[in-house]
């Protein structure tokens, strides 16, 4: 398989639009020139090396297996990972997923929030809704990734209980799901 064909496959697999005339990808209102297979692309001071006559926005290429994207006017290697860019070839069929769970979740959860919500974003999500199990120790995480994606966050959190016993203990400990009511001096006995 040919670098181009890899690089479609791999656009293809993220639902990422594009476009390709040869060496140049279009993503979105970007133009993008592939750097050849085999092409040193940094020298031993990190400076990108590739440059063209191409009016493009950056380039392409491929390192350690994984494809990056460089800005035309940054010398510096950049390292920008190329996903959820452009446009999604098709969006989801909702707009509201709930019951997301990352690693805080202990034993259950992979993976960190903002990765979710950029994919989401990218995908056309507008609301998002974490529900992990018997923890909230990622809501803010959760509730920044939310708000640096112009995402709405909705927080939620799965309670086990175990038997009646737990249950009625559960119920019993009400002042922890609302308030308890002022009590003044006079009516303590």
């Amino acid at each position: 398989m040919s670098h181009l064909e890899n690089l479609v496959e791999y656009l293809d697999s993220k639902l990422i639009q594009h476009v390709v005339d040869g060496d140049l990808i279009g993503i979105g209102n970007d133009l993008y020139l592939l750097v050849d297979e085999g092409v040193l692309l940094f020298d031993e001071d990190m400076y990108f090396l590739p440059n063209t006559n191409e009016s493009v926005s950056g380039f392409i290429y491929s390192f350690g297996g994984r494809w990056y994207t460089q800005d035309i006017d940054s010398e510096e290697l950049q390292l920008k990972e190329l996903i959820y860019i452009g446009e999604a070839r098709y969006k989801l069929p909702t707009n509201s997923f709930l019951g997301i769970r990352s690693g805080y979740e202990l034993g259950n959860g992979v993976g960190n929030y903002s990765t979710y919500i950029s994919k989401a974003k990218f995908l056309g999500a507008t609301s998002l809704g974490i529900c992990e199990k018997n923890t909230l120790a990622g809501v803010l995480d959760f509730q920044t990734s939310c708000l640096r994606n112009d995402i709405k966050s909705i927080i939620g959190m799965t309670i086990s209980v175990q038997g009646k016993d737990g249950f009625n203990r559960l119920l019993q400990e009400r002042h922890i799901f609302c308030r308890r009511p002022k009590i003044n001096a006079l009516q303590r006995g």
